[in-house]
């Protein structure tokens, strides 16, 4: 069963289980391999996924994120979008920029 968040929490965020943010986190979140982050609030920070991680982002990221895992877009990365790990991005996303490393 998925772990939900709903308040506001100061950073980092660790995630090594399955994690549905709906509140923000103030500062950073780590995607850990084995872990998914389901976003649906905002984190402030950056977003890292490792490899063997996976963040599905329909809210907001205010930094970047660096995927080394996998990453579904389809809400909005104010920075920018880096890594080698696998990508969907939709449509109506809005990302800040790309780059593959």
């Amino acid at each position: 069963m998925a772990r939900e968040i709903r308040e506001k929490l100061e950073g980092p965020l660790e995630v090594a289980d399955v994690c549905c943010l709906y509140g923000m986190v103030v500062g950073d979140a780590h995607v850990r391999a084995g872990g998914t982050l389901e976003l649906y609030g905002t984190v402030t920070g950056n977003v890292h996924i490792e490899r063997g991680g996976r963040a599905i982002i329909n809210g907001t990221v205010s930094g970047s994120v660096r995927n080394e895992g996998r990453v579904e877009v389809a809400g909005v990365i104010g920075g920018n979008l880096t890594g080698d790990g696998s990508r969907s991005v939709t449509p109506q996303a809005k990302v800040g920029g790309w780059s593959s490393t």
